[in-house]
């Protein structure tokens, strides 16, 4: 592992290469696929506030691993009463 002036942590592959995969971050394409919801889906919680905290790294979306592990915890319920009731439209 070599680090960044940034503190950002590089990986290198057994052949020496650099990988260009964070283990800090996960890209919204991949978070999408664990949460087992569509890019477009989580595209649209992002806009309402309603998923996961992100951060943008220029044009990029990417979320920690601790901030979507908080998100689900968060969603945690017990019963179905115990579930808020969906925000009326105005």
């Amino acid at each position: 592992m070599v680090p960044s002036p940034a503190g950002v942590v590089r990986c290198c592959d057994e052949d020496g290469t650099m990988t260009t995969e964070n283990p800090i971050v996960i890209g919204a394409d991949k978070v999408a696929d664990l949460l087992g919801l569509s890019k477009s889906t989580l595209a649209k919680m992002r806009l309402s506030g309603k998923g996961p905290v992100f951060s943008k790294l220029g044009r990029r979306v990417v979320y920690r691993p601790e901030d979507v592990d908080a998100w689900i915890a968060s969603r945690r319920f017990r019963s179905t009463s115990e579930y808020p009731a969906p925000e009326a439209c105005d």
